[in-house]
């Protein structure tokens, strides 16, 4: 069912060209599921990355 569902969503994920990540956590509002984005984002403050990461 996983695979169904990323497939579904991939055409249109692939397709976002959001390059900058905020890293100021007070920027977007976050729910539950978003933990794994806040942690990362967390770890590239303490690597001393600037206001925004580009991929």
């Amino acid at each position: 069912m996983n695979l169904q569902i990323f497939t579904e969503d991939a055409e249109m994920v692939e397709n976002q060209k959001p390059e900058e990540l905020p890293i100021d956590l007070t920027s977007e509002a976050h729910i539950a599921a978003d933990k794994i984005s806040i942690n990362y984002r967390k770890f590239l403050m303490q690597l001393g990355m600037g206001e925004n990461y580009t991929n």
